[in-house]
């Protein structure tokens, strides 16, 4: 093991949540560092739980590593706690595939979705001791790449990067990074020169903004560049280029599901919409394509729950043929499937018929606005008979909770509208007041983006947001009624960033250097920094959020989506007038000139086939009548390796279920909407502990043979190993309630241990005092009922008998802390539980119902293989 992989080892127990730092998930990719690889690190600026759930990098994370001659590892940016100890430690940000430090990389890839992540940005590099600023890396590699929906306005992150990557990037990125291997030779401005002439590839050092005093003039290019550089998009949405086994994190995640894109790009136009008009043109993918991509999914990974990936899940034009055979598959594998979008329509009831099988979330709408004046403003339009009609549905489907969206301050809107807002809601608390349906009303801020009609709107200030609010929920009645509004901070600095250009850089780094890291979590914003550095630089936040005049240039004018700007300014007209754009699709192609309308890719609705047939069942809201009468139980013996032992006990419980459903074993599963595996298991294992013994009881439905558990064997990921099983009868007590002592095994330094000899060796003697979370001072003594101390030189062994009955169980590493080990020692002592013991009378069992041993003379006599 080198030295830093050491290092990293012994930080991982002082810190929260370690599963995000030890890589090797269930469909990562190690491939060895060859000379002749170009080596790229694909960077998320968020925690591992969100980073881990981005679909893109998934996609791209898959690419790449499909080359022969590529390879990508993952970086994340860490929580506070390891960042601190990474710097305290003088050890660099590491991938999770080799724990190679970022340095190492010769391409160093951002993906980029919010604004607020700018500044996490800038500590990964400082992390990974690479310089921030691009003119600082002229002569040297690697070379900094970002990509995402926010470099569709580069300009504050461009003294940071050596280019932008903009739009798709299936096919694209591959070629780009083969031509980056086989031109290292290249001096680095003449490889940046070159790589201008790809598509969608916008180098920001040959572009030089120009200002008549704060006024934004353009932007001036070098000779032999693209001026405007247009956004690439691939023709159509190819299944090869999504991976069929994606990575499977150690810990929940934001979204911790299999995720299948049924189609990009959206023809709603709504006007506030960045996403709708940078991912066009509209592309769809097939029913039986989509159906083949969740069957191997799930088959592949044993998530429980599918999500439709789309920006208007609703407006897939074969979705009346998908969603029948997509509700009987959820019923026979016990899937729930969703979507992050749902709209009130024509097929709001097969929606609500397949998202209803096996899970009841919230049911989430986004009306935006009550007013009617202002949903032309916007082009959303809402029908309230309609809206009404779907959440009754969603009742009888089952559902009891319901999230409304809205926004406020919008172009044009006036109080008038708020109050529409509020008419809107309470007509609805009014009809359904005899329902047990909740409402969760969730107010944000409008934010104008580039490229959309509205990118020249003027944002509202702070006290504007809050005024509205107040108009808002002064005037609603709070029965059963949960409303949450986002902090107009927030959104100010989300809007600076979002239009600013090169010179919010200063204010950016400033605010960087002074502690803003992870701002896009609540409790880490610290806003007086952002309004110091602001200030500090010179930086007028109202200048940024102004209206801005349609003659002049923007400042990513540079950046085109290939969309007509002539089409984006006759938009602003028509929301100006009050007046709808219809979908294209519904009226046919408005001239915005992204796609020239034959480009759109649709989805053709199966005639004949195993997709048709299967819908010919109905749609009619139903009840779980699978009563399971056969019930077999086994109690399984595994293991968890040195390598896994940072897993949290809730991190093996969702790896052991997905197991089982990859192996397709008949795991019994209780009644209801919510259908949970029967699964039983013996006490948790502290996260940073191994173990030779851990025990898990499952029910099965139907006889379950040696083949089956073959596969269970196989299934389960590499560190957690099956050992043995045998049948129980039905009437035992749970594992938890029958286990009463483990016997662990401490592995100590001699360093660490010399100091505490005394102690360890009379540890019966004397009381030992540890002080919980709780604040209560417990005496550790009692729960000791055996210790041995065995010396091999450089580490002493300690073997402890520990009594795990629910209202007395204490992790051995709190018995060390007890004598007087500090954080950094108990970090570099390792810790097993070698058996969990049944005390019955004097005697030991193992759950097994093997004899293990007694207790002679306060001694832990070893007459059985506790491994047999």
């Amino acid at each position: 093991m080198s030295i830093i992989k050491r290092q990293i080892d012994d930080i991982l127990y002082l810190v929260q949540k370690p599963e995000r730092y030890i890589g090797g998930e269930i469909g990562s990719i190690r491939k060895e560092h060859k000379p002749s690889t170009l080596k790229c690190a694909l960077c998320f600026p968020e925690i591992y739980e969100i980073g881990a759930s981005n679909f893109g990098g998934r996609i791209i994370y898959h690419i790449v590593n499909s080359q022969p001659d590529l390879l990508m590892e993952r970086f994340y940016a860490p929580w506070v706690d390891m960042r601190d100890l990474l710097l305290q430690k003088k050890l660099p940000l590491f991938s999770l595939e080799s724990r190679s430090p970022l340095s190492e990389f010769e391409v160093i890839g951002f993906s980029l979705h919010y604004e607020l992540t700018f500044c996490n940005v800038l500590e990964m590099l400082r992390l990974g001791n690479i310089p921030i600023l691009a003119d600082e890396r002229i002569n040297t590699f690697p070379l900094l790449i970002a990509g995402g929906p926010s470099v569709f306005n580069p300009e504050v992150l461009a003294p940071v990067f050596d280019l932008f990557y903009l739009g798709d990037a299936e096919e694209s990125l591959p070629n780009l990074l083969e031509y980056i291997r086989t031109h290292r030779e290249f001096d680095k401005e003449k490889l940046l020169v070159n790589l201008a002439q790809f598509p969608g590839i916008y180098v920001p050092r040959f572009y030089k903004p120009v200002y008549d005093g704060d006024d934004f003039q353009g932007m001036e290019s070098d000779p032999g560049v693209p001026l405007p550089v247009r956004s690439y998009y691939v023709p159509s949405l190819k299944s090869e280029n999504y991976p069929d086994s994606p990575i499977i994190p150690w810990l929940e995640v934001t979204h911790d599901r299999l995720d299948v894109e049924i189609m990009r790009g959206c023809t709603r136009g709504c006007r506030f919409c960045m996403p709708g008009f940078i991912y066009r043109p509209l592309r769809e993918r097939d029913p039986e394509e989509i159906i083949h991509a969740i069957q191997k999914g799930i088959e592949l990974t044993g998530w429980n729950e599918v999500s439709l990936l789309s920006l208007s899940t609703p407006d897939y034009s074969a979705f009346e043929e998908l969603a029948p055979p997509l509700t009987l598959l959820a019923r026979e594998k016990v899937l729930s499937i969703a979507s992050p979008s749902i709209r009130s329509g024509s097929a709001m009831e097969y929606m609500l018929d397949l998202f209803s099988e096996n899970r009841k979330s919230t049911l989430t709408f986004a009306p935006e606005t009550g007013s009617k004046r202002l949903q032309k403003v916007i082009n959303k339009t809402l029908d309230e008979d309609d809206l009404i009609q779907s959440l009754e549905l969603a009742i009888k489907y089952g559902w009891q909770k319901l999230k409304l969206y809205f926004m406020v301050g919008l172009p044009t809107e006036t109080d008038a509208d708020l109050l529409e807002t509020v008419r809107l809601i309470k007509d609805l608390q009014y009809h359904f007041r005899k329902s047990r349906l909740q409402l969760k009303i969730s107010i944000a801020p409008f934010v104008p983006k580039p490229h959309t009609p509205f990118q020249w709107e003027k944002q509202a200030s702070a006290e504007e947001i809050q005024s509205k609010y107040e108009t808002i929920i002064n005037n609603l009645s709070w029965n059963k009624l949960n409303i949450d509004t986002r902090n107009p901070d927030i959104s100010i600095l989300e809007g600076v960033l979002a239009r600013g250009d090169r010179r919010v850089f200063k204010a950016l780094y400033d605010a960087w250097q002074n502690g803003a890291y992870l701002e896009a979590w609540y409790e880490r914003l610290d806003i007086s920094l952002w309004n110091n550095a602001f200030k500090k630089t010179g930086i007028d936040t109202a200048h940024y959020l102004k209206s801005r005049d349609t003659h002049k240039p923007l400042t990513w004018n540079h950046i085109s989506t290939g969309a007509d700007p002539e089409y984006i300014l006759r938009e602003r007209e028509m929301a100006l007038q009050e007046k709808l754009t219809p979908d294209c699709r519904s009226i046919g192609c408005e001239n915005c000139n992204r796609c020239d309308y034959t480009a759109q890719v649709i989805a053709q609705k199966p005639q004949n086939g195993k997709v048709v047939e299967q819908a010919k069942w109905g749609r009619k809201p139903r009840k779980n009548t699978n009563l399971q009468v056969y019930r077999e139980l086994l109690r399984v013996k595994y293991s968890k390796s040195e390598n896994l032992r940072f897993l949290s006990h809730l991190s093996i419980l969702r790896l052991l279920i997905q197991a089982i459903r990859k192996s397709d074993l008949p795991i019994s599963y209780s009644q209801g909407y919510t259908r949970r595996p029967k699964v039983a298991f013996s006490p948790p294992l502290a996260s940073g502990f191994s173990s030779q013994a851990e025990y898990v009881d499952l029910q099965f439905s139907q006889p379950v043979g040696e083949a089956k558990i073959r596969s269970l064997i196989h299934a389960m990921p590499r560190g957690i190993n099956i050992l043995t099983y045998i049948p129980i009868p039905g009437n035992q007590n749970s594992l938890s309630a029958q286990i009463s002592h483990s016997l662990y095994q401490l592995t100590i330094h001699k360093d660490d241990y010399e100091p505490f000899r005394s102690e360890l060796e009379n540890f019966s003697q004397s009381e030992h005092i540890f002080i919980n979370s709780k604040g209560v001072s417990v005496n550790t003594n009692p729960y000791v009922l055996d210790l041995s101390i065995k010396n091999t030189g450089e580490f002493y062994i300690l073997d402890l008998l520990v009594e795990t009955m629910p209202s007395r169980t204490l992790r051995p590493d709190y018995i060390l802390e007890s004598v007087g080990f500090d954080k950094n020692q108990l970090a570099r002592t390792r810790y097993e539980r070698l058996e969990q013991l049944i005390k019955k009378d004097s005697k030991f069992f193992t759950p097994l119902e093997q004899f293990w041993g007694e207790i002679i003379d306060g001694k832990i006599l070893r007459n059985k293989d506790i491994s047999s």
